[in-house]
């Protein structure tokens, strides 16, 4: 991913507890912002989160969210969703991994596609993206997992 070429990425998770504290301006300050679904920032959440966005990691299903983060870059996650399914996405962005390479992750840690045992997290599959894909930056942040 270009626009994280030698910069220094913060990855923001969507653990609640990050909205006990005041990390905004901290996480304002790093070079790129990634946000993964619901954890956009708001007025209400800017003091513990911030506002910068520069890439915003989601499935289909939030797909009209888009509209908030016009600016943002958005990195695709299909891991929600049964992978021999259609695709009928009407957002743009860069696909993390093909359905082959999901399905290659989930036995490689014993997932079961679409069952109640569990699936791979959106922060997961973020994580090894960056590191199995766009190692391209200079240093990679992560706060607010609770992982």
């Amino acid at each position: 991913m270009k626009i994280l070429e030698n910069q220094n990425v913060v990855l923001v998770g969507n653990s609640v507890e990050i909205l006990l504290y005041e990390h905004g301006e901290w996480i304002d300050s790093f070079d790129k912002v990634i946000r993964m679904g619901r954890g956009l920032p708001s007025e209400d959440n800017k003091r513990a989160i911030g506002m910068k966005t520069d890439v915003w990691v989601t499935g289909f299903l939030r797909e009209d969210w888009s509209r908030q983060i016009p600016n943002a870059e958005v990195l695709l996650n299909r891991t929600r969703i049964h992978l021999t399914a259609p695709r009928d996405w009407n957002i743009k962005g860069t696909e993390m991994f093909t359905d082959k390479e999901l399905l290659e992750i989930y036995k490689e840690f014993e997932y079961q596609d679409d069952s109640k045992i569990g699936r791979p997290s959106n922060g997961f599959i973020t994580l090894l993206y960056l590191i199995k894909k766009a190692w391209v930056w200079k240093s990679l942040t992560l706060i607010g997992f609770d992982f």
